[in-house]
């Protein structure tokens, strides 16, 4: 993109049963084009759309399997009308069904999904009602929902975060969640947290 200063919208979470060719027939009511960038070194395979300074992105969440998007561009309300566009044209799960899904999973595997797709589907930026389900998931007493907490705090790094992560790495029963908060705090210090 040649601006400097990108916004990303909301990453809006699909339930199309064909999503990316939804993708295409919205992406060509704007005449963007279409790139393909394949999986590699670790990277999910992501689809991208763009005109001028915008792009919608598209990807397969490699965990929850859920298909999701964004839209990045240089001016904020440009990309908020061009987001909630799409939301209203597309079949997405809106943030209340998320935080309802969440509400009334009941089993591990149900709490685990429904956890990681409330931050997944949550914003670019901070939001506090995705860190409340969050830090509410680390006091469960199943390794597996903390463990879910901790990769969820991935999806949108925050030095919110932190003292969180460091307690874990601390003082969690679980290995296995001790091990995942050490290397999300490694992340976030190599990497940052973009200001968040």
């Amino acid at each position: 993109m040649p601006f400097s200063l990108v916004h990303h919208g909301l990453r809006l979470t699909l339930r199309e049963s064909e999503p990316e060719s939804r993708l295409d027939s919205f992406a060509a009511e704007f005449g963007w084009e279409k790139a393909v960038y394949p999986e590699r070194d670790g990277m999910l395979r992501e689809v991208v759309w763009s005109g001028y300074d915008v792009e919608l992105r598209f990807v397969v969440d490699d965990v929850t399997g859920c298909p999701y998007f964004f839209i990045t561009t240089g001016m904020w309300n440009s990309c908020l009308s061009l987001t909630k566009l799409a939301e209203g044209r597309l079949d997405v799960y809106s943030c209340q069904e998320l935080f309802d899904a969440l509400e009334s999973a009941r089993s591990v595997a149900d709490r685990r999904h429904a956890l990681l797709m409330v931050a997944l589907g949550g914003s670019h930026g901070f939001d506090e009602d995705v860190f409340e389900a969050i830090r509410e998931a680390l006091g469960a007493p199943e390794a597996d929902i903390r463990k879910a907490a901790v990769y969820a705090m991935g999806y949108t790094p925050s030095v919110r975060y932190k003292p969180l992560l460091g307690s874990l790495r601390e003082r969690d029963p679980d290995p296995g969640v001790r091990a995942d908060a050490g290397l999300l705090l490694e992340v976030m210090a190599e990497v940052g947290t973009g200001g968040v």
